[in-house]
């Protein structure tokens, strides 16, 4: 599994955790629900949508990850 946490800016207090089960990836990004009504509607910098039917998702306000 791949961890991307390039997308993961500290400034933003809040994280939109995805776990792409299909491409079997965690991808962190910042998460400002100021901006985004709903984790459903987040899409990234080129204007993709970034949660599909093979994602989860989780948003946190702090990040802990843990590799055994």
């Amino acid at each position: 599994m791949k961890i991307n946490l390039e997308y993961c800016n500290m400034l933003v207090t809040k994280k939109l955790v995805v776990l792409d089960h299909g491409e079997q990836t965690v991808t962190v990004y910042p998460y400002d629900e100021n901006v985004w009504r709903s984790p459903e509607d987040f899409t990234d910098e080129d204007g993709n949508y970034v949660l599909d039917s093979n994602c989860q998702w989780m948003v946190v306000d702090d990040l802990n990850i843990k590799i055994f």
